[in-house]
């Protein structure tokens, strides 16, 4: 499946995460069927509230509660292993617990948000955690390079850059 991105934005002052969380759940039903349809898979991803302050999905414990309480088959989990890692946790316990929801991935290390290496994240250990696990999906590379395309992505063996 392949759609344009949309984003969500933080919420608004006043509103608790139990009222945003209950009124995302109801939305993603509403749109499930039409996107499902329309061949779209929809994603919901954590984000942590450090590079966007107010976003109540910063957990992939609560993204995946969503998915769970919405329950459709085109509702599943972009799992953000960099926003994870700057939340404290470990993106491979949250692939080890919710990874049969999992529909997408993206990778960057932390602190400093560059490819993998330059920080603290155990993100080859990540990679091979979904490789046992069969993962089939896609893995963005959602970092800053800290220097030239070709350095930046040593890191990758040129046979798995597809």
């Amino acid at each position: 499946m392949s759609s344009p991105r949309r984003w969500a934005t933080p919420c608004t002052p006043g509103v608790s995460d139990l009222e945003a969380q209950t009124t995302l759940v109801h939305n993603l039903r509403e749109l499930a069927g039409p996107a499902q349809e329309a061949d779209v898979m929809l994603l919901v991803e954590n984000i942590n509230t450090v590079d966007m302050p107010g976003y109540f999905v910063s957990t992939a414990e609560r993204a995946a509660e969503i998915v769970n309480a919405v329950d459709r088959p085109n509702v599943r989990l972009q799992l953000d292993q960099y926003h994870v890692g700057m939340m404290g946790g470990d993106a491979r316990d949250m692939l080890r617990r919710y990874g049969d929801l999992v529909e997408h991935t993206q990778i960057a290390d932390v602190p400093g948000r560059h490819e993998p290496g330059t920080g603290q994240q155990p993100i080859h250990e990540f990679l091979a955690e979904l490789d046992a696990r069969g993962y089939a999906g896609s893995v963005g590379l959602e970092y800053r390079p800290s220097a030239a395309t070709d350095a930046a992505l040593a890191w990758l063996p040129r046979d798995r850059r597809g």
